[in-house]
């Protein structure tokens, strides 16, 4: 049966009238996340990853270097405690709540912006974006990868190109890093998890990549994709994330 658009469009708000969105933090009816809130979410400053030092930069202190040697520096926006975020990320990647995806990706984009606004952070001419990737297994048991799809929104808002999906690859399933207590239990669970096949390595030779993912405790995942990308010949790597928990 073909499907004309009028009959699309009829079918869309069909659904929206029997299962209208409701905004996570406020509960208004009409969208996932509505634009009040949305502006409401407090964005965090520049700090490192590690020891939540603040700096202007968001860079890692040396000393916290040793545990993350392979980033060259984390962009969160907000912190996974603030519930309205928290939600957010919840229904969008275990609910499978695609429509939030945008709204998630904006606080990445919001974030990034301010710190240029106040020339804390220059993003290099070099710059591409990546999405972190989930393992095969996981992508086919989630439908999607929510990683995948906030890359698009920020590649779109800042003008950025965004490298294709397969040029990182995760290679090894791994528990997830939630269940890990310690960051040294965290570092050996992912530790050879990611690679890039070495047809890719033009692609990010050179480069500095902003990997991005929905959330980040430790560091330890975008870690190894680092070290994957910087063994691929990657000049720098970003680790880029709406939270960090």
């Amino acid at each position: 049966m073909i499907i004309t658009p009028l009959v699309s469009k009829w079918k869309n708000a069909a659904l929206d009238l029997l299962f209208p969105a409701y905004c996570v933090a406020c509960g208004t009816i009409g969208s996932w996340f509505c634009a009040p809130c949305l502006e409401a979410v407090p964005l965090r400053d520049p700090a490192c990853l590690v020891c939540h030092a603040r700096n202007a930069a968001g860079t890692l202190c040396n000393s916290c270097k040793r545990h993350v040697p392979n980033l060259t520096r984390a962009v969160w926006a907000t912190s996974y405690d603030y519930t309205p975020i928290h939600e957010a990320i919840v229904q969008f990647k275990y609910s499978g709540n695609r429509s939030l995806a945008s709204p998630l990706a904006s606080c990445i984009v919001s974030s990034i912006k301010k710190r240029l606004q106040v020339k804390s952070m220059v993003i290099p001419q070099d710059a591409v974006l990546l999405a972190l990737p989930l393992h095969p297994q996981k992508r086919r048991e989630r439908g999607f990868n929510q990683s995948e799809l906030l890359a698009r929104v920020v590649a779109d808002e800042l003008s950025l190109p965004l490298l294709p999906a397969f040029v990182l690859q995760r290679i090894r399933p791994t528990p997830p890093q939630a269940h890990v207590r310690t960051r040294e239990e965290r570092l050996k669970n992912i530790r050879g998890a990611f690679a890039v096949p070495k047809e890719h390595y033009p692609l990010v030779a050179g480069k500095t990549i902003l990997l991005v993912d929905d959330i980040t405790t430790t560091g330890s995942t975008l870690n190894d994709a680092a070290r994957a990308l910087k063994e691929a010949g990657a000049k720098a790597v970003w680790g880029v994330v709406v939270a960090r928990g």
